[in-house]
């Protein structure tokens, strides 16, 4: 894709943006569908409903849900899994609980989640919520994002301590 019609697309000229997310850092390699500055526009890092820095291809992207296809490349370099917590910008990642977070952090960062997937559409949650959408997403969303990606944790690790036990026994 030339530059020309990358611009088109993104009005950024940046077709995939790469941004370093918490953990063991690491580029993140996704579709550029917000402004380039967007962490420091607005309400940050947190998307809202009809959240202004979202580009005109980024709407096309983010409600086919194929925003974060270029992931595939950081799975096959090792840097993530398909299935996992989801990688959370610093702020976002610092409104989990502490033993959520030691949790996540052993772990490597998914395609998808449980926390992403029962949050998918958190932004109309957010739109709903009175008040403060950021001390909302702070309080209630985060928090309890870390704690399902913990349950999902959980769940595979039992799954992999099930297969080992089989294992030995055949």
């Amino acid at each position: 894709m030339g530059d020309q019609s990358a611009y088109r697309l993104t009005h950024e000229n940046l077709p995939i943006s790469a941004q370093t997310q918490n953990r063991k850092k690491f580029k993140e390699i996704t579709f550029a569908t917000m402004l380039k500055d967007s962490p420091h526009i607005g309400t940050g890092t947190v998307t809202v409903k009809h959240d202004p820095r979202i580009l005109p291809f980024g709407k096309i992207l983010r409600w086919a849900k194929i925003n974060e296809l270029p992931q595939l490349i950081n799975v096959l370099k090792g840097e993530m899994s398909i299935i996992g917590p989801r990688p959370q910008d610093q702020r976002c990642f610092d409104a989990f609980r502490e033993e959520d977070k030691a949790e996540i952090l052993k772990v490597r960062p998914g395609l998808s989640g449980i926390g992403a997937i029962y949050f998918r559409d958190e932004e109309n949650l957010m739109h709903k919520a009175q008040g403060d959408m950021i001390q909302f997403y702070d309080t209630v969303i985060s928090p309890y994002k870390g704690q399902l990606d913990c349950i999902g944790i959980s769940f595979f690790r039992s799954g992999e301590a099930c297969r080992r036990q089989t294992s030995r026994v055949l």
